[in-house]
């Protein structure tokens, strides 16, 4: 009787440890959140996607990749857009789904983006967003759905224009 308890105990370990949970995006703080401050300095931190979508304000999300050739030519116009709304209660998030994190941390310091970026290197959020190519720029509303997708970064002030 002993032993079948104790293997019964070892097969329900296993299969607790075995399954995944939770949604991607509500990591609870599993990923790394990157933020190049104004004097030059990276901080880092733990954190997710929830500290920022979800929470009453609307949020610009920029998904990209330190080798891809037009995020770079992207990431100034969603530069732009968190200076001149961050005021008018605009979050901007950059997820960077680089494998390679000291690439993604160098574009930051290099392209100078101030908002925050969370290193994505499993390309899990990229997954719930459906993300197939790099930018990608998405608005999702105060209460976490998605209100554009696919905004193009020559479009995205006249977008929040009429959003904000």
């Amino acid at each position: 009787m002993k032993y079948k308890v104790l293997c019964l105990l070892v097969a329900l370990c296993a299969l607790v440890a075995c399954t995944k949970t939770g949604d991607p995006g509500k990591s609870k703080g599993n990923n790394v959140v990157v933020t190049l401050q104004e004097n030059g300095i990276i901080f880092k931190q733990k954190g997710s996607l929830e500290d920022y979508v979800g929470n009453g304000k609307y949020t610009l999300l920029f998904f990209w990749a330190s080798w891809c050739f037009h995020c770079e030519q992207a990431a100034p116009n969603v530069e732009a857009a968190y200076v001149n709304y961050r005021d008018k209660g605009l979050e901007v998030v950059g997820i960077s789904e680089d494998s390679d994190t000291d690439a993604a941390v160098k574009a930051i310091q290099d392209l100078e983006l101030h908002f925050p970026q969370i290193l994505d290197p499993s390309r899990e959020l990229g997954k719930k967003y459906d993300i197939l190519g790099y930018p990608q720029i998405l608005l999702i509303a105060p209460d976490g759905s998605i209100v554009q997708n696919n905004i193009g970064s020559t479009n995205l002030d006249s977008t929040l224009q009429k959003v904000l």
